[in-house]
């Protein structure tokens, strides 16, 4: 009995050690971390903004040219996973699939995801992430719905979500066509992306003129983009050139990015700069077709 009490002894005082070790590290953990707040605090602040701001820069603006980087944000993978799957659908949808359908999206993928690698379970590389992009088209039960919402939630700023939808306009063209099933794809996508429908219009527009014959849906994309472009200056078709610009110059100087308030918040920000850009497409057409110089 001496000495199954002498084991359960130094077994108990093994415990009270490791729990008494533990509970001084916590301690000393607790007391490090309050001296060193005023070290820790500003990066985590920092972090957080980066969560919060997502793709912009240190000024709140979009990227212009640069990558989107989105390492700080684990809620992204299956948003990115999402954008995957949905170029595989759209070449999916093509029965002649080709190699160069698939060069473009990955072109897109290194341009716009340079962080997608630690994202994405099969994306370690550009040709592994190739390998996924091949084995989504090969699925049979695509639903391009779900992928869309979940997109949504990685929140994307709107030209960046223009951008992916002008690179899988891209994907459709590719060959000097697309299929009709293509175009309803998109359409759809762009919808459910809350897409504008002038910005919509505007890439059915471009690149159905890329195309080696005139077909009836440019008439028909050029009609509704001039009757939109009306709307955007909020002038009548009978309006003359001054008053065209005039109405123009008011846009400017409501929504130009050098001459909004630092108090906008980024999702206003953004708004203002997408109306910017729109006016002065809208105003480019107006004075193409008036021959306004």
């Amino acid at each position: 009995m001496g000495e199954i009490e002498s084991i359960f002894y130094h077994l108990c005082m093994f415990v009270f050690y490791i729990v008494g070790g533990l509970s001084v590290l916590g301690a000393l953990f607790l007391l490090l971390s309050f001296f060193t707040m005023p070290i820790w605090m500003p990066i985590a602040l920092k972090t957080e903004k980066k969560v919060k701001s997502f793709t912009r820069d240190k000024e709140g603006d979009l990227f212009p040219k640069g990558v989107y980087d989105f390492s700080y944000y684990p809620i992204v993978r299956d948003g990115v996973s999402s954008i995957v799957s949905i170029f595989a659908i759209l070449i999916h949808k093509n029965d002649d699939s080709s190699e160069d359908e698939i060069k473009i999206a990955t072109e897109y993928f290194q341009k716009r995801f340079c962080h997608s690698h630690r994202l994405l379970p099969f994306a370690k590389d550009w040709k592994q992430m190739e390998k996924g992009l091949r084995y989504e088209i090969n699925r049979k039960h695509l639903n391009y719905r779900e992928y869309a919402v979940s997109i949504l939630k990685t929140k994307i700023p709107y030209e960046a979500r223009l951008e992916m939808l002008e690179y899988m306009f891209k994907v459709a063209y590719v060959n000097g066509g697309v299929k009709d099933e293509q175009l309803e794809l998109l359409e759809a996508f762009s919808k459910h992306m809350m897409i504008d429908d002038w910005d919509l219009t505007m890439l059915e527009y471009q690149y159905e003129c890329q195309r080696e014959k005139e077909s009836p849906k440019q008439d028909s994309y050029r009609n509704l983009l001039m009757d939109s472009s009306y709307k955007i200056l909020g002038i009548e078709r009978t309006a003359s050139e001054l008053e065209i610009k005039e109405s123009y110059r008011s846009l400017v100087k409501q929504y130009h990015p050098d001459r909004l308030s630092e108090e906008l918040s980024i999702e206003e920000r953004e708004e203002a700069i997408v109306m910017f850009r729109q006016a002065t497409e809208a105003y480019q057409m107006i004075c193409k077709e008036k021959g306004i110089k």
